[in-house]
């Protein structure tokens, strides 16, 4: 096909399969005359058997020799009638076709693109019809991109004949609905091949007509478009460099670290922390792009300054003089530092921020009574990496919880109940975040600090917050040893307010602050009492000694609140 015709039947319309022309024959198809109707003579129009003439014949394009394409015209005789008295003249374009009067006629290949049609004579009234072939312009014409991945499209002259669509590969048809229609979506396996359609118009009593398409030009793979990634993050050891800009719509990415131009062993991905080895040379990344049906596009990044070794200030853990009570003045001390450090300051209480409280000293108000209480100091120096270190926990002079008539106290600051009997005779206490934990009745510490246990199997890992603190301490009772365990206290908590083993508490003293240690999954205290030391898997029935909860809105009971009676009517 020429430049010329390609670009003017590419601009042909496309249409449904249902209502497809056939497109031009090398062999063309002999059918009903374009409206869909016969174009017979006058005095054959009302000639009942000349009005049932039809044709037959499957017409191919690619046929190269004429009894490959037979087209046979068909009256439909009553009984008794002689097919003698019919005859019938083929006709090109209008001209008689010399020695063509049979009922069949052989196409030469040499006929396309012209009208093609027969005359059939009843010799007995002399009447006729003529029935003419349909001529189109172009063979079926495929549009659209030969890539992997875009969609062909089969174009075809208008018709109101049915039409149906095969699509072919190098020659072998392809299988399956999706090359079945008008367009074929380009496949890997295609990749390479030349491309064709077999477009096959019928109607009934018009046969057939199959022709093919030229072949596409081999097909090809997509290209991706350009990433043009780049490395962020600061060129020394130890810092963490990142390659941007590396999202891929159309296909994987992979990324490789390279060290002076050469692959880093096991560093892909796209994050790198230079180690000692690097120091002294140039990071760059190689960026890949890859899919079925693509071609893989592989860019490099722009390398990075020489990696060097940060410089880190020298410093001290700093330390808090001063004890937490309201009034008392807290000061960092923060030892000794690089020379020409600069200074900023941070106190926390329980974990938090102190709103405010950024200078070296801090007063202790009534918010942080009882809680622990650290400051953080961070160092900077000009060409020094930022240094923050924080204290450990000040000195709390801890406050009193209030006691029952019984001598017993409520080992928390909120008297609820956040969970009862479980694992035995365990429960929950509920206190404030951060809040204090007192000692249920007067004894001697005998284990504080972790418990040893570690992660149960059972715990959410976002329950977890490292190992189990606890406070467990013997009581003498009514003649009986008893021992009581306070868990999921705060690390460190029981050393800032004193309390070690061997330590002789009080009835109420504090001996700890609420921290989230161990499994929990919000701020609570779980409490057991026993006969036998252990912290867990309680044996005693605790409301027996310190009391019910309150039954009421829970209010938060610190050293100013008097004596609680014991309501003898709530215990079990």
């Amino acid at each position: 096909m020429t430049a010329a015709r390609r670009a003017a039947t590419a601009r042909l319309p496309k249409f449904a399969a249902t209502a497809f022309a056939a497109a031009a024959l090398v062999a063309t198809l002999l059918t009903a005359p374009i409206g869909g109707s016969s174009a017979a003579a006058e005095d054959g129009a009302t000639n009942p058997i000349l009005a049932g003439t039809t044709l037959s014949g499957v017409m191919r394009s690619d046929a190269d020799r004429a009894d490959q394409i037979k087209v046979t015209a068909k009256v439909p005789l009553p009984a008794g009638r002689s097919a003698a008295s019919i005859t019938y003249q083929w006709l090109r374009d209008g001209a008689t076709i010399t020695n063509a009067t049979k009922n069949f006629y052989f196409v030469k290949p040499g006929s396309q693109q012209r009208r093609i049609s027969v005359l059939v004579t009843d010799t007995l009234d002399g009447s006729s019809t003529e029935i003419s072939t349909i001529t189109t312009s172009v063979n079926p014409v495929i549009g659209g991109k030969t890539r992997v991945g875009e969609t062909l499209t089969a174009y075809i002259d208008s018709t109101k004949h049915a039409v149906a669509y095969r699509w072919y590969r190098d020659g072998v048809r392809i299988g399956g609905d999706a090359a079945a229609g008008a367009d074929y979506t380009v496949k890997v396996n295609d990749l390479g091949a030349q491309l064709s359609v077999m477009v096959t118009q019928s109607s009934e009593g018009l046969g057939s007509l199959v022709e093919t398409s030229e072949s596409t030009a081999p097909i090809t793979v997509n290209a991706f478009a350009a990433l043009k990634p780049t490395i962020t993050g600061t060129p020394k050891h130890g810092k963490t460099l990142k390659v941007g800009r590396i999202s891929s719509s159309a296909g994987t990415v992979t990324v490789v670290w390279l060290r002076d131009g050469k692959v880093i062993s096991g560093a892909t991905g796209p994050s790198y922390k230079p180690v000692l080895k690097d120091l002294d040379t140039r990071l760059s990344a190689r960026v890949t792009q890859s899919r079925n049906g693509y071609t893989t596009r592989t860019e490099t990044t722009a390398k990075t300054k020489k990696i060097t070794s940060p410089r880190y200030l020298t410093a001290a853990t700093p330390k808090v003089s001063g004890t937490v009570k309201v009034g008392t003045k807290l000061t960092a001390k923060r030892g000794t530092w690089t020379k020409g450090t600069k200074f900023t300051y941070q106190w926390y209480a329980s974990g938090k921020k102190i709103k405010g409280a950024t200078k070296k000293t801090f007063t202790v108000t009534k918010a942080q009574r009882g809680k622990i209480v650290k400051v953080k100091v961070t160092g900077t120096k000009p060409k020094y990496e930022v240094r923050a270190v924080s204290s450990a926990p000040a000195k709390i002079a801890g406050i009193r919880g209030p006691r029952n008539e019984n001598g017993w106290a409520w080992p928390t600051d909120t008297r609820e109940l956040n969970q009862g009997y479980h694992e035995g005779y365990a429960i929950d206490l509920g206190t404030t975040a951060g809040g204090p934990v007192f000692a249920p009745y007067k004894g001697e510490v005998v284990q504080v600090g972790g418990d040893g246990w570690g992660k149960p199997s059972w715990c959410p890992t976002a329950w977890w917050h490292g190992e189990n603190q606890t406070v467990v301490i013997k009581h003498s009772y009514e003649g009986k040893t008893i021992y009581s365990a306070v868990n999921h206290v705060a690390r460190g908590s029981s050393k800032a307010l004193g309390i070690t083993v061997g330590t002789k508490v009080k009835s109420g003293q504090q001996i700890a602050t609420e921290g989230m240690s161990g499994c929990t999954s919000g701020p609570h205290i779980h409490f057991v009492m026993r006969k036998t030391q252990f912290n867990w898997n309680g044996e005693l029935k605790p409301d027996k000694y310190i009391g019910k909860p309150d039954p009421v809105t829970p209010k938060v009971y610190v050293a100013d609140l008097p004596v609680l009676p014991v309501r003898e009517d709530l215990l079990s």
